[in-house]
């Protein structure tokens, strides 16, 4: 679209984004089920056929024994996820 923002701070936190936005401080992209939509201060728009992505980690300590319930959890993401990549 040729549009280039110019970040003055990049948040993480769903609560944090929300209320910067709610007291005049940007705008953000965000699924339409973190807004309260009883917000009158907040307006959500639409934004139709879009291609987004969303990056999610799974971390584990280097150095800690992996247990076997651990092993089956990260096997279960892996598998969950890795199916749901062209769904969307």
């Amino acid at each position: 679209m040729g549009y280039v923002p110019n970040y003055q701070v990049e948040v993480e936190e769903a609560t944090t984004i929300l209320q910067l936005i709610k007291h005049g401080r940007g705008a953000a992209f965000t699924p339409e089920t973190s807004v309260d939509l009883y917000e009158d201060r907040l307006k959500h728009l639409r934004i139709e056929n879009g291609k987004f992505t969303r990056t999610i980690g799974l971390l584990k300590h280097k150095y800690r024994y992996e247990t076997k319930i651990s092993k089956a959890f990260i096997a279960h993401c892996y598998n969950y996820f890795s199916t749901q990549v062209d769904k969307f």
